[in-house]
């Protein structure tokens, strides 16, 4: 009879360990699924912020080149090197108007969930429009941009920060 009562102790203590293992498998997969999904849900929220501040950055590149180009431009009328001048500022605008055709900044835009950081953005546009507008006319306009790009890309790296 002991050897019995060996037996159903070592099949108990069997079923017990793998009721124990089975319950700590259990909750280590529930945690690496909880860590998978933070991580994807991280991925999918930061993904479309970086490419916003990737393309904020040559957004803000091109534009400055444009409002430079328009001021040195309207600086050299009636000057020897007007022509000169004249040609960069086309093909400047040219270069512009491919990359504003393209629609790669209103596609970044569109797949923004923050309305905060899109309303920057266009703020951000507008300034340029505006400085250029402005360098046509020959006027300086006092308002400068840059200022207004880093306000936008802190906001970015504060919401990726977030995540």
């Amino acid at each position: 009879m002991e050897g019995w009562l060996y037996g159903i102790f070592t099949l108990s203590g069997v079923l017990v360990g793998g009721l124990f293992t089975y319950l700590g498998l259990r909750e280590q997969l529930k945690q690496q699924k909880d860590a998978n999904t933070i991580e994807w849900r991280r991925k999918v929220r930061s993904e479309p912020l970086l490419k916003l501040r990737n393309e904020l950055a040559v957004i803000a590149a091109k534009s400055d080149k444009v409002v430079y180009v328009s001021r040195e431009y309207q600086k050299s009328i009636d000057t020897p090197g007007e022509e000169k001048a004249k040609k960069e500022q086309q093909d400047v605008l040219h270069d512009w108007h491919i990359y504003a055709g393209s629609g790669i900044l209103r596609q970044i835009i569109l797949i923004q969930y923050d309305k905060e950081l899109v309303k920057k953005v266009n703020e951000v546009v507008e300034h340029y429009v505006e400085s250029y507008d402005a360098t046509t006319r020959g006027e300086e306009l006092a308002v400068k941009t840059w200022p207004i790009v880093i306000e936008v890309q802190e906001l970015i790296n504060k919401r990726l920060e977030e995540l």
